[in-house]
C-alpha cells in the first residue's frame, strides 16, 4: 500500500538563520514532533546569502543538492570542493567542521538529513520521464518548473484526508513537493517533470517503514 501527502510551497515558513547568513523552509521532519536535537530525518532548502560555517549536527548524515548559484566548501584544512547545479549530491558528516564560500552570490540548495545508524538514503534528481519504485520513504520536489506524477491504483492518501477517485495523478508547482511511503510492496510512480524534480529517497536501518 502506497501512502502520500503534498506539500505546497506556500505552507512552508522561511526561518532566517540566526548569523543572517541565509534562511532555511523545512518541507518535512520524522517524527514530525521532533527537535533539531533528536529528529531520526529532515529535509528543507535553503537560501544562502553569506560564506561562513555551516551549523553542526553531531550523529547525522547530510545530503546537499544545489540548485542554483555556486558553493564552495572546505573541510578544516581538506581541499576546496565546488558545487553547482550540475553536481551530485555532496554527503558529509553533520559534526564535521565545513566553511562555505560564494563565490558568485546568493545560493540555493536541497538537504537531506538522516540520524546515523537508524535511517540511510540518498539524494538524486531528474528531468526526465520515467518510473520509480518506492521503497520505503520518497519525497519528489518540483523545482523551477511544475511535475506531474501518476500514483499506482493501489494507494491511499495520508490517513484523514479524503480518497481520491483511481487513478489518482498528482500536479507538483514549482516548490511544491510529494511525501509517499510504502508497506509491504514497492508500488511504482510515473514522473514527469517538466523541468528538474529532486528525489530524496529513505530507509530506515534494518526495515523500510514509516510508523
Amino acid at each position: 500500500m502506497l501512502y502520500w501527502q503534498t506539500i505546497p510551497y506556500h505552507r512552508l515558513t522561511p526561518t532566517p538563520w540566526k548569523n543572517g547568513g541565509g534562511l532555511t523552509r523545512e518541507i518535512a521532519r520524522f517524527p514530525a514532533n521532533s527537535s533539531l536535537d533528536d529528529f531520526e530525518w529532515r529535509i528543507s532548502s535553503a537560501e544562502v546569502a553569506a560564506s561562513g560555517p555551516f551549523s553542526r549536527f553531531p550523529g547525522v548524515d547530510r545530503h546537499l543538492l544545489l540548485l542554483d548559484g555556486q558553493l564552495q566548501l572546505q573541510e578544516e584544512a581538506g581541499p576546496v570542493q565546488t558545487l553547482s547545479p550540475d553536481s551530485p549530491a555532496h554527503v558529509f558528516a553533520g559534526e564535521a567542521s565545513i566553511t562555505a564560500t560564494l563565490p558568485g552570490g546568493l545560493v540555493c540548495d536541497f538537504n537531506l538529513m538522516l540520524r546515523r545508524g537508524r535511517w540511510h538514503g540518498n539524494l538524486t534528481s531528474t528531468q526526465q520521464t520515467c518510473a520509480l519504485e518506492v521503497s520505503g520513504t520518497v519525497l519528489l520536489h518540483a523545482t523551477a518548473a511544475p511535475c506531474i506524477i501518476t500514483l499506482p491504483r493501489a494507494q491511499q492518501p495520508m490517513p484523514g484526508t479524503e480518497p481520491p477517485n483511481l487513478p489518482q495523478t498528482v500536479l507538483l508547482h514549482p516548490g511544491d513537493s510529494l511525501l509517499c511511503w510504502s508497506r509491504n510492496d514497492t508500488p511504482t510512480l510515473q514522473l514527469h517533470p517538466a523541468g528538474r524534480l529532486i528525489i530524496a529517497q529513505l530507509h530506515r536501518c534494518g526495515d523500510h517503514d514509516v510508523e
